[in-house]
């Protein structure tokens, strides 16, 4: 029997504040977005599957190349985002509360995380299932 690893619940932990972050973010915004609505759902696909792993790394880890291609996507959607808010922030500046360039440092903190989480995940996989 394998010892546990500590480190699917400390994932588990980040991927939770980033939930909550993220909707702190949407509810202090004026704005009711339809595409909020959707995306919520694919918000809690991570954290679902840090949970499985956390319970049994050998029964779930099938999972982990899911994990990692949602934390490229992430990384990807990334880049759209700051692609897009970019200009607006440069004329505006980072201030303001309705401004969704205020988004920008947090969103780049996220995705420095998802890259180790994605590198940590694929390499997991690829050590279990040689």
């Amino acid at each position: 029997m394998q010892p546990k690893t500590v480190a699917y619940p400390a994932f588990l932990i980040i991927e939770l504040l980033r939930l909550l972050v993220v909707m702190y973010l949407a509810a202090s915004t004026a704005r009711d977005d339809f595409t909020w609505y959707a995306a919520l759902p694919a918000l809690c696909v991570a954290p679902a599957l840090w949970l499985m792993l956390a319970v049994d790394e050998t029964r779930f880890a099938l999972w982990l190349p899911l994990l990692s291609l949602l934390k490229a996507l992430s990384a990807v959607s990334f880049l759209a985002f700051a692609i897009r808010i970019l200009p607006m922030a440069v004329a505006f500046g980072l201030s303001g509360r309705d401004n969704p360039a205020a988004a920008l440092p947090a969103a780049g903190a996220f995705i420095l995380v998802d890259v180790a989480l994605g590198v940590y995940a694929y390499r997991r996989y690829r050590a279990l299932c040689k």
